[in-house]
C-alpha cells in the first residue's frame, strides 16, 4: 500500500488524545527505546498529559492521516531555556512504514514558527535504537556526544 505523504497532518494534542499517547508510550515495542521502560500508570500519565497541553514545558503534536483521521503518532518538545528536547512515538500499528522521518520534518518546521526564541534542539536517542539515529540524522540532527546508553543528537535553528 502506496502511502500519501500529502494526506499526513498534524494539530497540538488536546484530551481527545490522552488514551492514544498512554497505549503508545506503555506498548511493548515503544518501553525498550525510552529511558523510562516501566509501565507508566494513568494517574501519572494523566499529570504528565495535563503538563503537556499547557504548553508551558512542552509542545506535543499528533499526526494523522487526512480523510480517516487515523493517527500516526506523537512528537513533542521539552523546552528548556533556549533548547529543546525532542520526542517522537510512533502507533505501534504505523510503524515501518518510513512515517517518522516525514513527521518530525513538519514537526521542526511548525514548532519554528510557534517557538522562535528557541535555538537548539536535542534528541537523546538510545544505541539500540537505530531506527531513530537514521531518522534524526536525516532530518539534519549531528551527532554530538557518545555515552555509555545514549548518543546526544543537536540540530541549531533559527
Amino acid at each position: 500500500m502506496k502511502i500519501d505523504i500529502t494526506k499526513i497532518k498534524y494539530r497540538e494534542a488536546n484530551i481527545s488524545d490522552i488514551e492514544d499517547l498512554f497505549h503508545w508510550r506503555n506498548h511493548d515495542t515503544t518501553r525498550p527505546m525510552l529511558f523510562n521502560q516501566e509501565i507508566i500508570h494513568w494517574d501519572d500519565h494523566c499529570n504528565w498529559f495535563s503538563e503537556t497541553i499547557k504548553k508551558t514545558i512542552r509542545y506535543c503534536l499528533i499526526f494523522y492521516f487526512e480523510g480517516n483521521k487515523k493517527k500516526i503518532g506523537t512528537i513533542h518538545f521539552s523546552l528548556k531555556n533556549n533548547s529543546a528536547l525532542v520526542s517522537i512515538i510512533i502507533s505501534p500499528e504505523m510503524r515501518n512504514k518510513k512515517l517518522a522521518s516525514i513527521c518530525l520534518n513538519l514537526a521542526i518546521k511548525n514548532f519554528c514558527i510557534q517557538f522562535p526564541y528557541i535555538k537548539k534542539l536535542i534528541a537523546e536517542i538510545k544505541l539500540v535504537n537505530i531506527a531513530s539515529k537514521k531518522i534524526f540524522t536525516k532530518e539534519g540532527f549531528k551527532l554530538n556526544k557518545v555515552n555509555k546508553d545514549f548518543n546526544l543528537y543537536l540540530m541549531n535553528i533559527n
